[in-house]
């Protein structure tokens, strides 16, 4: 009995949670997302996966709406104070795009390149 339901909640509830995350990171409806991750299981997550984030800042931008996060030894984000920034790129086709993640918490802040 504890495997079937250990089952539904592994095909059923972690695609729903997992496109959930990943819209927050991708600046989309948060529970759209989730309803459909719910009822479209490991598919929505893949045409997720797959979208392009539409309100990722440039550098300039998110220092522009955070001045504190400039700080003398680099960028610091701006929901944990972390300045341990990690890039992360996505080569697709002629397209080189480079998004910049805060290292303890994991969030999106930026955008270059």
């Amino acid at each position: 009995m504890l495997t079937a339901i250990a089952m539904f909640i592994l095909i059923n509830g972690l695609p729903a949670y997992m496109a959930r995350r990943m819209a927050r990171r991708k600046g989309r409806s948060e529970m759209f997302w989730f309803i459909a991750g719910i009822f479209g299981s490991w598919f929505v997550v893949g045409i997720l996966a797959l979208m392009r984030s539409s309100s990722t800042p440039t550098l300039a931008e998110y220092l522009a709406a955070n001045p504190t996060c400039k700080t003398p030894t680099g960028i610091a984000c701006k929901f944990c104070g972390s300045r341990s920034i990690r890039l992360w790129r996505d080569e697709s086709g002629y397209a080189i795009h480079q998004r910049h993640f805060c290292n303890h918490c994991g969030e999106l802040l930026y955008r270059s390149g």
